[in-house]
């Protein structure tokens, strides 16, 4: 240990600077096209800017290299189509292995229509009914006949959403079809005169104005 005064000029002296650490790992569950498209990120928590980008092979295999100490966030993103993300504690004076498996899913199809007519341009949002934190999928556009395609959609319940339309839910366990009428719904409740007693199967007729 010594001091430098203001100035001072010493000679002799060699200062060691430690890298950060390596974070490195494999990727798969992913189509050789994908793998194409993938990009991979480690951000700080409570960071929001870009992160620090991997290097990846056509194997899948990444490395991250002077990564700092600390809880991050390491996101794997198939070119805003699909995300993995796991959040990871980077030790200090360490490399770590994390490998990054994609779900296998299926394909999910169908068209939206709204009354009978195609809805085209919409876009499309799924939602597993059990939410994750550690996969995202970002959805997909209907084309101009109101058809729709999702690709690798992963075992489970769903629901789509559509603006501010939510359609019904259901269940993927293999290449699924799925058409979605979006046309206006009426919901509500029959109550009786003083507003709070609700009325049991009670038939409701609707008539155009």
């Amino acid at each position: 240990e010594f001091t430098i005064a203001e100035s001072e000029r010493l000679e002799g002296v060699i200062l060691a600077l430690r890298a950060g650490g390596i974070i490195r790992g494999r990727v798969t569950g992913l189509r050789p096209e994908d793998m194409k498209q993938l990009s991979i990120t480690l951000t700080p928590e409570g960071e929001m800017g870009l992160g620090t980008e991997a290097t990846i092979n056509e194997r899948g295999e990444y490395e991250i290299r002077n990564v700092r100490p600390g809880r991050g966030r390491l996101s794997a993103d198939v070119n805003m189509r699909k995300q993995l993300a796991r959040m990871i504690d980077v030790p200090a004076n360490a490399d770590m292995t994390v490998d990054l498996d994609f779900p296998r899913g299926a394909r999910v199809s169908g068209r939206v229509t709204q009354r009978g007519r195609p809805v085209a341009g919409a876009w499309l949002d799924p939602r597993p009914v059990e939410p994750r934190d550690d996969f995202h999928m970002y959805g997909a556009a209907t084309a101009q006949n109101g058809q729709y395609v999702l690709d690798d959609v992963p075992r489970g319940e769903y629901t789509i959403g559509i603006g501010g339309y939510k359609s019904r839910p259901f269940q993927v366990s293999g290449d699924t079809v799925f058409d979605i009428d979006a046309s206006p719904q009426l919901a509500g409740r029959i109550l009786e005169d003083n507003g709070k007693v609700p009325i049991a199967e009670a038939q409701l007729q609707l008539w155009p104005a």
